[in-house]
């Protein structure tokens, strides 16, 4: 099958996937017939007698593949047939020639359209001012006789293309309403004709910044041999919140140009660590260090800067214990912390999932001060829904004065990844209530309480009103969830037309989501053929074979498993060990398979065998379907008893209060035996049990999970 779905897809060929993608950009579909619009391009240059075939669709669809391509003369002829099928296809037309950049056919396209809207006026503006006719592009828009926002930004960015900034400034300055592209347009404007304090002015002034406006401004600096300059926006940026928006060579840029004003002995400038360490380059940091000869531990001065950069770079590099210990030092000294400092600490306890300590630094967050900071009430949100906490993340997100969209979307991924689909799509529809527009991240996670709570029905809704309802530009993530939503629910035929008609190239992740399926709907063919996919785009990665070779087992196709795992081992590739973790009194437990390292070892077996022989009491059956060996059927249960999510589950039963959750955390999926053990376990204890796996949350309460039995 990797053969066979590999072809499929090449076999479409590169003009017909373009095509696909405008059309979804464009139009707004969310599919498109492969096999129909092959066979209607064979017959595009057939008699007129066949020119009813065509329809208005298929016309769009061959005008998205000439406009990408950007082939003018392929246009022309799928015009000229146009005009003999009939049809009125005025903007599509404009909009192929627009992108073309032929302006003298675009405007008499234009004329010619009886009926103009807003695009049809904005298209043509934008093609002259593109094309460096600025002249006409203002009688235009002088014409025009309701201008929105987009023709504002049309005429001043070609304004500035031609290096007029008097009149970019002047039209600037008119707009009776300017978004966040009118400012950065302007700004940029400003900065590659090295007119760098007008500029700093306006980025002074602006309402809101984004990515591209501290991004104008630090490169254009840096570039430009203003190191200094660079370097203190650097700090800005930082203090505003805002994540690792240079990447590293800009970063080096600016350390470079320090180094050659001599700015490099200066404490202000040492912390530059922290662009290294933020972009997750260790090595470099530890270079630099070295390099100048200063080590943080032997710095005589250090700033909240080098704290934070140190913090910042373990927790975003997997090191969230080193993070933690090091923001606890940070604390005996007389720095006083910043929003960065805690939205890395924050970030470092989301990491290992460490609820105890998130709430002890969300008090320290209060008593600085910083409760109210947009970025730090995110990095909250983001820490309590990642311990399994929902509740907190719901009465912290209560309290945000300005929520923004941030803060919406990460309330909405809270609720997707705990299990609470539903309530996931209640608060997306609050949320467009309150007039915030949704962007894709937003989508992703609709999609996924779609699919964390087997909403299939709304999840095709939603995926399919994305692009035309709330112009939300489609991304490989969003196909990705579909897959996961319609392949977890069995339909795998439906999974593969997605995937054949895809707008790009399928990735990991995209197969990743269907071997999952495969697995849970026991396709061994399919999960084949899949994996061999995922083999040779990925083939040091581990996932791909473990889960082949489980599917294998669970059929009980032993000597396949075992041929799948002597590949891993001929390939070099190593697969990470199942562990189990949960915090009990700021202490971090892990546990094994079989684990008997842990002081308490003896009276968590025995409490395991006692709760084994309440459970089967209560109708339990190990489940040695997961017991993914090739051994007796005793030993198999033998095995299942003791795996780390059940040591775990043990542990906190005896280290914890009675009547108190307990937070187990899993590196990878949990097994369907442990989800069955663990929901009886609850009832029989009477404890709320929340195991985070790889995937999702589940809420074990009175023998009910919050994922439905579905995962």
């Amino acid at each position: 099958m990797a053969g066979s779905l590999q072809l499929k897809n090449a076999s479409m060929g590169s003009n017909y996937i373009n095509q696909k993608k405008s059309l979804i950009k464009f139009v707004g579909f969310s599919t498109f017939s492969s096999s129909k619009v092959r066979a209607n391009d064979t017959k595009l240059h057939e008699s007129s007698n066949k020119k009813s075939f065509l329809t208005a669709e298929v016309f769009v669809g061959f005008l998205q593949g000439c406009t990408n391509k950007i082939s003018l003369a392929e246009g022309k002829q799928v015009h000229t047939q146009v005009v003999k099928a009939g049809l009125s296809l005025g903007n599509h037309l404009l909009h192929m020639y627009a992108k073309c950049q032929c302006a003298e056919d675009a405007r008499r396209v234009f004329d010619k359209i009886q009926v103009r809207n807003s695009y049809s006026w904005n298209t043509i503006i934008a093609v002259y001012a593109q094309c460096g006719n600025i002249a006409l592009a203002s009688s235009i828009f002088n014409e025009m006789p309701a201008k929105n926002e987009f023709s504002w930004n049309a005429m001043t960015d070609g304004y500035i293309k031609c290096r007029n900034l008097e009149d970019a400034r002047k039209l600037f300055d008119e707009m009776p309403q300017r978004n966040i592209f009118s400012w950065n347009m302007m700004i940029a404007g400003y900065v590659k004709c090295g007119i760098f304090e007008v500029a700093r002015e306006l980025f002074d002034k602006m309402p809101e910044r984004d990515t591209v406006s501290w991004n104008a401004m630090i490169a254009g600096y840096a570039k430009n041999g203003l190191a200094d300059q660079a370097l203190t926006l650097y700090w800005e940026r930082w203090s505003s919140g805002f994540g690792c928006l240079l990447d590293l060579e800009q970063g080096k840029t600016i350390h470079v140009s320090a180094i050659k004003i001599g700015l490099v002995s200066d404490a202000f400038v040492e912390s530059a660590l922290d662009m290294y360490a933020k972009c997750r380059c260790i090595e470099d940091a530890q270079q630099f260090l070295v390099i100048h000869v200063v080590e943080f531990d032997k710095m005589p001065e250090r700033n909240v800067f080098s704290w934070n950069a140190m913090v910042g770079g373990y927790a975003q590099n997997g090191h969230g214990e080193e993070a933690v210990r090091l923001w606890r030092q940070m604390q005996s000294t007389s720095i006083k912390m910043n929003n960065v400092t805690f939205v890395d600490v924050l970030s470092a306890c989301a990491s290992l999932a460490v609820l105890e300590q998130g709430r002890q630094i969300h008090g320290h967050v209060i008593r600085s001060g910083f409760v109210s900071d947009v970025v730090v009430g995110s990095a909250l949100l983001d820490m309590y829904s990642k311990c399994g906490s929902v509740k907190n993340a719901w009465q912290h997100f209560e309290e945000i004065p300005q929520r923004d969209l941030i803060s919406w979307n990460s309330m909405i991924t809270a609720y997707a990844q705990n299990g609470y689909g539903k309530e996931a799509l209640q608060i997306f529809e609050q949320m467009l209530q309150v007039g915030m527009k949704a962007n894709h991240i937003t989508f992703i996670g609709v999609l996924s309480g779609c699919n964390h709570a087997s909403l299939v029905g709304e999840g095709c809704r939603y995926f399919d009103s994305r692009s035309r309802d709330y112009f939300v530009t489609p991304i490989i993530e969003h196909y990705s969830c579909m897959v996961d939503i319609l392949g977890r629910a069995g339909h795998l035929d439906k999974v593969l037309d997605l995937i054949k008609n895809l707008p790009f190239e399928p990735n990991a992740t995209v197969w990743g989501a269907l071997l999952g399926a495969c697995r849970v709907n026991g396709n061994t063919k399919l999960g084949k053929q899949v994996a061999e996919c995922l083999f040779k785009l990925e083939p040091e990665s581990p996932g791909p074979y473990v889960l082949l070779s489980n599917i294998y087992s669970a059929a009980g196709m032993w000597e396949d498993a075992a041929k799948i795992r002597n590949f891993m081992k001929e390939r070099g590739v190593n697969t990470k060990p199942a562990y189990s973790w949960t915090e009990v009194n700021n202490k971090v437990h892990i546990f094994y398979v079989g684990d008997r390292s842990n002081p308490e070892r003896e009276e968590i077996y025995a409490t395991l065998e006692r709760l084994a022989t309440e459970m089967k009491l209560a109708g339990y059956i190990p489940d040695t379907n997961f017991a993914l060996h090739d051994v007796e059927d005793e030993y198999k249960e033998h095995l299942l008893l003791y795996h780390s999510e059940k040591l775990a589950v043990a542990f906190g039963l005896i280290r914890t209060p009675p009547g108190t959750p307990i937070r187990i955390f899993k590196n990878l999926r949990v097994c369907g035996d442990c989800h069955t053990a663990i929901k009886l376990i609850s009832s029989i204890t009477g404890r709320e049990i929340v195991v985070r796996d790889a995937i999702r949350f589940h809420h074990f309460r009175e023998d009910t999970c919050s994922c439905g039995d579905y995962w």
